[in-house]
C-alpha cells in the first residue's frame, strides 16, 4: 500500500543517515515521511511506475529481500575470518528466515503485522537462550 511504502522509506532514509547523526537523521525522516503523506492524496507517475516495476519483477525483488535480510543480519554473529566457511550457513537461516517474512507479507491481509510479530518472537527466543 502507499502507507507501507511511505514508512518503509522513510525508516529505510533514517537506517542510512543514522551513522552520520541521529538528530538529523530523525529530522530528515520525519521531513520525507511529511512530504510522502502528503503526495499520497493522488497516485503519481512514480507510484504507478513503482506498482508496474513490483508487478514485472516480483519473483526477482521478493527473493533479493529476502537474501537482503540474511546480510543485514550477519552482524548479529562474531564474525572471526578463520571461521569465514561458516559464513553462508548463518546466512542461508536468515535468508529462510526471510522467505518466510516476505511469504507472510504478501499472503495474508495483515501480514506487515505478522512479520513483525514473527520477528519479535524469534529475538525473544534469542534473548532467552543467549
Amino acid at each position: 500500500s502507499k502507507l507501507n511504502y511511505t514508512i518503509s522509506s522513510g525508516l529505510f532514509l533514517y537506517l542510512i543517515t543514522r551513522r552520520i547523526d541521529v538528530i538529523l537523521a530523525v529530522s530528515l525522516s520525519v521531513l520525507f515521511l511529511g512530504l510522502m503523506i502528503l503526495s499520497l492524496r493522488k497516485e503519481s507517475d512514480f507510484q504507478l511506475g513503482t506498482k508496474q516495476l513490483f508487478k514485472k519483477n516480483f519473483n526477482l525483488i521478493f527473493y533479493f529481500q529476502a537474501l537482503l535480510f540474511g546480510f543485514l543480519h550477519l552482524p548479529n554473529f562474531y564474525l572471526d575470518s578463520r571461521y569465514f566457511y561458516l559464513f553462508p550457513l548463518f546466512i542461508v537461516t536468515y535468508v529462510f528466515m526471510g522467505c518466510i517474512a516476505g511469504y507472510l507479507r504478501v499472503r495474508y491481509t495483515n501480514g506487515l503485522y505478522a512479520c513483525i510479530l514473527l520477528h519479535m518472537f524469534i529475538n525473544t527466543i534469542a534473548c532467552i537462550i543467549h
